[in-house]
């Protein structure tokens, strides 16, 4: 999301270590926000474009942030940096988010000026949301309901699809949304048993299972190379739950999957 940042792969193969770390400042006012996956609710202008800006810039970097404050329920929100670049005044300066108005009296800190100055930049150059976000009005057209898995082995079958890993569940196992027609879908790596992550318990009370030998180092091992990166998935087939299996072709150093 525009507003939230994510690390996820803890050192030390534990494969965990994933914090949620939210923006501070005059941004985002009114993040522009993302519809449901299952197409129920229709995103908001602008919404994928300002999660790609972000995803994209941090995908596979080191980002530094700085925590301003933590409230009650544990989430910490801060300011976010990339090679020094303030990423809430990137997002500003993009035209793909606006600040907040009304922030109260008191005198203004340099993040506030910076992010004015930003956006009045954006606004002059008909950047992103103060310009044309094209035909479709920067909405995505999602489907409703379930991707059917077979058509879509059956439509691409032989070629590759684009597709940006949103979650890895195990060393073999991921979801991801498939471009461009942002089918969100579970994928198996082709050719591979991995170990096992266990499973969570079902209720409070009731017991789960524990990971595998090498499940976690596993899983860390995929996360580090694919998670929130854009890849090309090669369809090998589905199984009777829906599942995908692929080959996928990732980015080794951190930028577009190779062309298949």
């Amino acid at each position: 999301r525009p507003s939230e940042i994510r690390n996820g792969g803890g050192a030390g193969g534990g494969g965990g270590g994933e914090k949620r770390r939210a923006l501070t400042g005059p941004v985002p006012g009114t993040p522009p926000a993302q519809g449901r996956r299952d197409g129920s609710t229709a995103d908001e202008p602008g919404a994928w474009a300002a999660r790609e800006w972000l995803r994209a810039k941090c995908a596979g970097q080191v980002v530094v942030f700085r925590v301003d404050y933590q409230v009650p329920s544990g989430r910490e929100y801060g300011q976010a940096f990339l090679d020094k670049e303030n990423l809430a005044v990137g997002l500003v300066a993009a035209g793909l988010v606006k600040t907040r108005e009304g922030r109260g009296k008191g005198e203004e800190s340099d993040l506030e000026r910076a992010l004015k100055e930003a956006e009045a930049a954006a606004r002059e150059a008909g950047r992103g949301l103060w310009g044309n976000l094209g035909p479709d009005g920067g909405v995505r057209a999602m489907p409703k309901g379930d991707a059917d898995t077979a058509a879509l082995l059956a439509a691409h079958k032989g070629r590759t699809v684009r597709a940006v890993v949103e979650q890895v569940g195990s060393g073999s196992a991921f979801r991801a949304t498939l471009l461009p027609g942002f089918e969100h879908v579970p994928v198996f790596v082709a050719g591979l048993q991995c170990p096992s992550m266990g499973r969570r318990a079902a209720a409070e009370g009731a017991e789960g299972t524990p990971p595998d030998k090498w499940g976690g180092e596993a899983k860390q091992f995929t996360e580090l190379r694919i998670l929130s990166r854009e890849v090309h998935l090669q369809f090998q087939g589905v199984d009777k739950f829906g599942n995908l299996f692929a080959t996928v072709l990732y980015p080794e150093g951190g930028g577009r999957a190779p062309p298949g």
